[in-house]
């Protein structure tokens, strides 16, 4: 690129002016400082001869220098590193996390509970509820088909990612999905047997 020799020395001064009317107060007036003594502008002239005219050819390069040590993109301070990998669990989230779901899929299924008559095997009155939580009698295989029964294994996914999702460990998260599939099967399903192989399957699955 041909350019005049004196018009790149006026845009040069020109743009250094500008920076200093620019610095109005004092943290700017550090960092032009700092920007101008890293500034270095690099000029190679070769003077070609015209017809009438002389004419300079300019190969400039704008060379932004550091006197700083380049900062590593990795953390290498064992005590900041150890500050940030800890993260603190959020319990509280987790747990109305859960409950907002369980009112939900609780309301819904004894919206529609007359679906599910052919389980039905207590009453909801003392002598039935208490065979029902302190003796073994309710302790049974369900006989329910796989379309329905499938979604136990979802439902104590979405449990424990309840956990997981809000840094709480594995077991704490674990006991998210036990104990949501034993709520659900002992509270919910009040009318029900408390079923073997839905509550591995919700707990595990």
């Amino acid at each position: 690129m041909k350019v005049n020799k004196f018009g790149i020395i006026i845009i040069n001064l020109i743009f250094l002016l500008n920076l200093n009317l620019i610095a109005s107060d004092k943290k700017t007036e550090e960092l032009i400082a700092e920007f101008k003594k890293n500034f270095s502008l690099a000029l190679k002239a070769t003077y070609k001869a015209g017809s009438n005219n002389l004419f300079a050819s300019f190969n400039f390069s704008l060379d932004l220098k550091s006197n700083k040590a380049p900062e590593p993109s990795f953390i290498t301070d064992p005590e900041e590193w150890a500050r940030l990998s800890i993260i603190k669990p959020k319990t509280t989230r987790a747990l109305l996390e859960m409950a907002s779901l369980m009112v939900y899929s609780q309301a819904r299924y004894w919206i529609k509970y007359t679906r599910f008559i052919e389980d039905w095997q207590y009453e909801l009155k003392w002598e039935d509820q208490k065979r029902r939580f302190f003796t073994t009698e309710a302790l049974r295989f369900d006989s329910n088909a796989f379309y329905l029964n499938w979604t136990h294994a979802f439902a104590g996914m979405l449990y424990y990612e309840f956990g997981r999702a809000n840094h709480l460990p594995w077991y704490k998260s674990l006991l998210f999905s036990t104990l949501g599939s034993l709520y659900w099967e002992y509270i919910v399903e009040w009318r029900e047997i408390i079923s073997i192989n839905d509550n591995i399957m919700t707990g595990l699955g």
